[in-house]
């Protein structure tokens, strides 16, 4: 993911840095430090915060450049920490606000501009990892901007956010919708946006996430099967949260989809690297024989019961032919399915076209 994530954020720097803005103003600590070791809170004291959180958003929408948003999230993260429920709850009030006044106000700029400054407030909501304010993100899952999408999804696509979401009941109606808002927009995802609902999909519990996990794996197989997938390396994490859901399903329609949506994606990288090697370029192929190797080392030991290690020789030997009988091996040909499709079972099926015991082949 370093080199994804690389390529992504360069260019994001870049239109950042020439974001022209009115010159900011220094968000000061002083009065708010002093606040948030009180044990209780005057009316004085909720002004302070208020203060600040408004000063803060102020910052971030007129900021000129990156360095001084950054110093301003900084900022806040540190004064949003406290030993004192009634500041971290006042904090959290106050920052909801203003971040909300932040976003509507985004949208009176030229869409550029605006775009840039709801993501600067959308990673001040992912760096304070607080729930009480996924309502934000949650509005924007769906937007026109991929920058806000990623960051949107991003706010979900956190340890400490999933974490407390997947921790029993107590928010999973608010983990159910984020899950099912996601699904909404997965064929807007862009690859790394992608990575974050998969995340979200595969730790998270409830069928909605595993219908999110599922529907991400399907976008992916599509654009396998249109030659015009990129990024490959994030399918080694998305066949591996599949195959952690299938070793864990207790019911046969949970088994039967996510066995069917993993064997598919599998055999798709598979398909890829051995029948497009010719036109894909040898960038490309190093990254599927490394999403290759990684899923037998991760999710067949999972799925099988048993360390396996005869892709990752083959791709160290340069073995084709070894690889592909690994790959008949696993999903079988033709009417016959592999071990895989013996052990789970699997129909394959696609709308149109005859149901399989072998994976559907990627044409050319």
């Amino acid at each position: 993911m370093t080199h994804i994530r690389r390529l992504f954020f360069i260019p994001l720097a870049a239109t950042l840095l020439a974001v022209s803005a009115s010159s900011a103003q220094a968000v000061g600590t002083t009065a708010i430090d002093k606040v948030r070791t009180k044990t209780s809170l005057t009316a004085e004291d909720t002004t302070v915060i208020d203060n600040f959180l408004a000063d803060a958003v102020r910052e971030i929408v007129n900021a000129p450049d990156f360095a001084s948003i950054a110093k301003v999230r900084s900022d806040v993260l540190t004064m949003s920490r406290s030993q004192h429920i009634p500041y971290v709850q006042q904090f959290i009030e106050a920052a909801r606000r203003h971040i909300t006044a932040g976003m509507s106000q985004a949208l009176t700029f030229p869409a550029d501009r605006g775009n840039i400054i709801r993501m600067n407030l959308l990673i001040l909501v992912a760096t304070l990892e607080d729930i009480r304010l996924l309502d934000l993100p949650l509005k924007t899952l769906g937007d026109r901007s991929p920058l806000v999408r990623y960051w949107s999804a991003r706010c979900f696509a956190n340890d400490s956010v999933i974490k407390i979401l997947s921790a029993g009941t107590a928010n999973a109606r608010l983990a159910q919708s984020a899950a099912e808002e996601m699904t909404k927009h997965v064929n807007l995802a862009d690859a790394a946006t992608l990575r974050l609902m998969a995340e979200y999909g595969g730790r998270v519990p409830g069928p909605a996430a595993q219908n999110l996990l599922t529907k991400v794996a399907d976008a992916r197989i599509a654009q396998y099967g249109s030659w015009k997938v990129d990024a490959e390396l994030i399918d080694a994490a998305i066949l591996k949260y599949l195959a952690v859901r299938l070793a864990v399903a207790t019911t046969p329609q949970a088994k039967s989809e996510l066995a069917m949506t993993f064997g598919q994606l599998y055999a798709h990288v598979f398909q890829r690297y051995l029948k497009g090697k010719a036109v894909i370029g040898q960038a490309a192929a190093d990254r599927l024989s490394a999403v290759l190797v990684e899923v037998e080392d991760k999710a067949l030991k999972i799925l099988l019961g048993q360390p396996q290690t005869t892709i990752r020789r083959a791709i160290e030997t340069q073995s084709d032919s070894e690889l592909l009988q690994e790959y008949t091996r696993l999903f079988g040909a033709d009417a016959q399915g592999g071990v895989l499709t013996q052990k789970f079972n699997i129909q394959y099926t696609r709308q149109g076209q005859p149901a399989r015991q072998s994976p559907y082949p990627l044409s050319l």
